[in-house]
């Protein structure tokens, strides 16, 4: 498949479900980034956070994500970036914004972060959704 180029303006959402809540060893889970890592577009802490990766540094927002996710069930995320701020959506709710947006990336990852098993992770994880652009 060719690149999956995103520019200035942008809206990403994720069907996901977790099959089970982020192991403590693991800070960040990257629903969506860029392909060389560089920009993360949709990402949930272990810390009750969500938020974005750009210009090398973490922006993120509380959302109390864990147990609203616990169910079992698929839900909704999105982002949507533009004029210099993203915001997160959970199941069509407006959940947070921060004042940062990456811009200008190729996608690499939509749906689930398949390399948590590297650098601290000790462990590996499965892709958990499918999204779309």
């Amino acid at each position: 498949d060719p690149p999956l180029r995103i520019g200035d303006e942008w809206s990403i959402r994720v069907q996901w479900r977790p099959l089970r809540l982020v192991h403590p060893s693991q800070f960040v889970f990257a629903l969506a980034k860029s392909y060389d890592g560089s920009q993360g577009l949709l990402l949930l802490t272990s810390r009750e956070g969500i938020g974005v990766w750009t210009e090398g540094r973490f922006f993120s927002a509380p959302f109390a994500w864990q147990a609203l996710f616990a169910d079992g069930l698929f839900h909704e995320l999105e982002a949507s970036g533009a004029n210099g701020s993203t915001t997160f959506f959970a199941d069509g709710f407006p959940v947070a914004t921060v004042n940062a947006q990456p811009r200008r990336t190729v996608i690499g990852r939509i749906g689930g972060d398949a390399n948590c098993g590297r650098s601290s992770f000790q462990f590996r994880c499965p892709p958990q959704g499918a999204g779309e652009l």
